[in-house]
């Protein structure tokens, strides 16, 4: 037998079953602390509807795209038969199978549908000029923007990331059972339309359930916007959550710093990627100076009352923008530019942390300037909401990454990743 071979052997391959209950019920604690506050303080102050279903859909996008991060992750994996990652899919694997579970927390979203979207209101109940802006957009767009084709769209969208993210995980998971390699060539067979089908609806996802929140906006870029984000938010998941295994004694020997070498690589990689589309989109929308399109940007930096803005006087948004720069770009690039940085689980760990919150940041300041233009200090629905989701999300996760192995035990390419070294 060699080294190798004895590690694995020796490795603790399953999540203890007390240590998974545990942090699955914490996790959905907090879920539910987080729901309950929330509809709490819905019920006793009614006016506060708006700002609750907007706290939500920033929470339910965060956490959206990041399982939907961890699907593309699979995938591509698959897509191109990569071997070294074959020690982290299971992670990923996992975060895609709580897909199907976005299904019943998007009702709150239906439910809330015109409290969110102008263009979901009845231009009857709205006075001028907000009615007579209205019935202009819905004669251009009202094809497309209506609520029938809106709920339509949005379950194709969430039933087809539902069934990549089952087909993965259950295709996996019978590789596990019987050793069978014809379900690994399925799973790398299917890998090209499930990535194109994935591309599309993430797409056009970002411009039902953001783009579309500001019905006179519109960027071509932005889908591919929406698509960084959650890449990068998900490689940072799949960091931190292999991190918090090694801690715990699990995979030390699997998961190498030759992964997080490569880790860091693809993260860092979708950083530099991530920045070059945002500014993409801000060039070309500052470039061409077009009203419509420059007043997104101008409320979301300027001093604004909504309507118009003074581009002499910053607003309190430029400091969420400044931010952003920030944590999303300078930092995480300066932290993962060098081997050591990539290598070193403490600074992988930090540049992890520092990613999901900025991807936080990055659709809150998407979407909140709808509701505040002129800027606002955090809502305590911010808290719960977010609460509600990731801990609803996370105590499934948990649940799921605890009941199959740790890593695909059968895959032939295993033993490869394990012994997987840089150049």
């Amino acid at each position: 037998m060699s080294p190798s071979s004895a590690s694995l052997d020796s490795q603790i391959l399953f999540l203890p079953a007390g240590k998974r209950k545990s942090v699955s019920l914490a996790f959905l604690s907090l879920g539910l602390l987080g729901i309950v506050s929330t509809l709490l303080e819905i019920v006793r102050n009614h006016g506060q509807t708006s700002q609750a279903l907007f706290s939500y859909l920033v929470a339910f996008f965060f956490a959206v795209t990041i399982c939907l991060g961890g699907l593309f992750f699979v995938l591509l994996q698959h897509l191109v038969g990569a071997v070294w990652s074959v020690s982290l899919r299971r992670i990923g694997e996992t975060m895609a199978a709580t897909l199907p579970f976005f299904v019943p927390l998007f009702l709150p979203i239906v439910f809330g549908i015109k409290y969110l979207y102008p263009w979901a209101q009845d231009p009857k109940e709205l006075s001028e000029p907000a009615a007579s802006a209205l019935r202009e957009i819905l004669e251009q767009k009202g094809s497309y923007l209506n609520l029938r084709f809106f709920l339509i769209r949005a379950a194709v969208y969430l039933l087809c990331w539902s069934a990549l993210g089952i087909w993965v995980y259950i295709r996996s998971r019978r590789l596990d059972k019987t050793g069978d390699v014809g379900e690994l060539r399925k799973l790398r067979r299917g890998s090209a339309p499930a990535m194109l089908l994935f591309g599309i609806t993430l797409t056009f996802a970002g411009f039902d359930w953001v783009m579309s929140l500001n019905p006179a906006w519109f960027s071509t870029i932005f889908g591919v916007y929406m698509f960084a984000g959650a890449v990068v938010s998900s490689l940072a998941s799949i960091t931190l959550v292999s991190l918090l295994l090694r801690r715990a004694g699990l995979l030390k020997n699997i998961i190498t710093t030759e992964h997080y070498q490569d880790l860091g690589k693809l993260t860092f990689g979708f950083v530099v990627f991530w920045a070059y589309i945002a500014f993409s989109q801000y060039f070309l929308i500052w470039y061409a100076n077009l009203p419509e399109e420059t007043l997104w940007y101008g409320v979301r930096w300027f001093l604004t009352d909504g309507q118009t803005f003074s581009p002499s006087h910053e607003g309190w948004w430029a400091n969420i923008a400044k931010a952003l720069i920030l944590l999303q770009f300078i930092v995480p690039f300066w932290l993962l530019l060098s081997r050591f940085g990539k290598r070193s689980p403490v600074l992988l760990g930090i540049s992890a942390c520092i990613l999901l919150l900025a991807h936080y940041i990055d659709l809150y300041w998407f979407i909140i300037p709808e509701f505040h233009k002129t800027g606002h200090a955090f809502h305590w629905f911010d808290i719960t909401a977010l609460l509600g989701v990731v801990g609803v999300i996370g105590s499934l996760f948990v649940h799921r990454l605890g009941s199959a192995p740790l890593v695909p035990i059968k895959d032939p390419f295993l033993k490869e990743s394990v012994e997987f070294e840089n150049v």
